[in-house]
Order: structure tokens, then C-alpha cells, then sequence
């Protein structure tokens, strides 16, 4: 599905803080996103990206299939550095967390702790989430 851009036309619109706004709370409503995604430090980078762009026809959102391809991509290479981490720390602990999602679909975390054998900090870092 194409999707077409109601503020890009034959007369360039000007920026509006108001229209932005609106858009933005719809976005937010519509996507079910929590309000603190308004802090979200991601999305004020894209957000700052967008300004540098030659032309807004540049802006374009990727495909779900390039997102997911993506996402997958650094999955695994973030999978690879963890197993390699772990190889050498003696002893870990897993913590599971399972919840529903507004779009009613279970999920179930896998959480791995260990502590640094140099510093005594407490590491940890999500291993897996597997939905259902």
C-alpha cells in the first residue's frame, strides 16, 4: 500500500507546529504507543535526520519486509556477540517475564544476569523473547 502525502502537493505547505502535533498524538493513538515515546531519544534522532534531508520525497519510511530484515540482522549479530560474552562468564542467572500485548499476542522474556568478574557490577542483558 502507497502511501500518499497529504502535505506535499503542487504548492509546498508550510510547516505548521499545530498540524505536526496533531499528527503526531494520532500517530501515538493509533499505533497504541505509550506517551513517554515522546522522550524516546530514537525518535528525536530520526526526527533530526529528517532535517537534513535534500527534499521531504527523500523521508520515506522502509518497507515491513526491510524493517523486520533489519531487526532480524542486528538480532543476530547481537545474538553472536552474547554468546561470546557468556563463554566467558562462569555462572549466570535467568529471570523470565511473560505479558500480552494490547494486540492481545503473548510474549515471554528471557533475561540473563551474571556479575563481572573484574568489577563486581552486576551485568545483564535480554537473551530472548519469544512470542506466541
Amino acid at each position: 500500500m502507497a502511501f500518499k502525502n497529504k502535505y506535499i502537493g503542487k504548492h509546498a505547505r508550510t510547516f505548521n507546529a499545530e498540524d505536526f502535533q496533531r499528527v503526531f498524538v494520532k500517530f501515538l493513538v493509533t499505533s497504541k504507543l505509550p506517551f513517554t515515546t515522546c522522550k524516546n531519544a530514537a525518535l528525536q534522532e530520526l526526527l533530526e535526520l529528517t532535517r537534513v534531508a535534500p527534499t521531504s520525497s527523500d523521508v520515506k519510511l522502509p518497507s515491513t519486509s526491510t524493517c523486520t530484515r533489519k531487526i532480524e540482522a542486528k538480532y543476530e549479530k547481537a545474538r553472536d556477540q552474547l554468546k561470546v560474552l557468556l563463554q566467558k562468564v562462569p555462572a549466570v542467572s535467568c529471570t523470565l517475564d511473560g505479558w500480552t500485548s494490547p494486540f492481545n499476542q503473548a510474549f515471554l522474556a528471557v533475561t540473563v544476569h551474571w556479575i563481572d568478574q573484574h568489577t563486581w557490577e552486576l551485568k545483564e542483558l535480554l537473551s530472548k523473547i519469544h512470542r506466541r
